[in-house]
C-alpha cells in the first residue's frame, strides 16, 4: 500500500482563491473621518469603481508589481491627492477598504461619487507611488 506524502494545509499565501477569500472578509467600511490619519501618512490607494477591489489588494499582496504598475499607468489606481482629500472633507463619503500593509486601498462606495473620477487623466503621483511600490 502505497504511502501519501504529508502536504501542509493551504493557506492563503500559497493559494489565490484562499488569498481572495482571506481579503474579501478583511475588506470593511470606513467613512472618511477614519480614513484622514492614513492620508496623512501617504499610504492611501484610490481605487476606480470600475476595478475589483479584492482583485487590486490580491495583486499588492502577490507583489504583482507589472500589473500595479499597469493600473498606475492607466489611471485604474492611484495615490490619494490633497484634491481627492479636500473633495472627501467637502463629501463625507464611505469607502470599501482593505489593508495591503503598508497600503490602505480604497474604493468610494457610492456610484456617484466614484463616477466623478471615471476619465482622468494619470497623474504624476503614480509615478512617484509606482517608484515606491515597485522598489519595496
Amino acid at each position: 500500500m502505497a504511502t501519501e506524502e504529508a502536504r501542509p494545509p493551504p493557506d492563503a499565501a500559497h493559494d489565490p482563491r484562499l488569498l481572495r477569500a482571506k481579503l474579501n472578509l478583511e475588506s470593511g467600511r470606513i467613512g472618511w473621518e477614519e480614513l484622514l490619519p492614513h492620508f496623512a501618512r501617504g499610504v492611501v490607494v484610490r481605487i476606480a469603481a470600475a476595478e475589483d477591489l479584492v482583485a487590486v489588494a490580491a495583486a499588492f499582496a502577490e507583489d504583482r508589481r507589472d500589473q500595479v504598475a499597469s493600473w498606475l499607468h492607466c489611471g485604474a489606481i492611484a495615490p490619494a491627492t490633497d484634491e481627492d482629500a479636500r473633495h472627501w472633507t467637502a463629501t463625507s463619503p464611505q469607502f470599501w477598504a482593505i489593508v495591503v500593509a503598508p497600503w490602505v486601498l480604497v474604493q468610494p462606495i457610492s456610484p456617484e461619487r466614484a463616477a466623478q473620477r471615471e476619465g482622468e487623466e494619470p497623474t504624476t503621483e503614480g509615478a512617484a507611488f509606482s517608484e515606491r511600490f515597485l522598489d519595496r
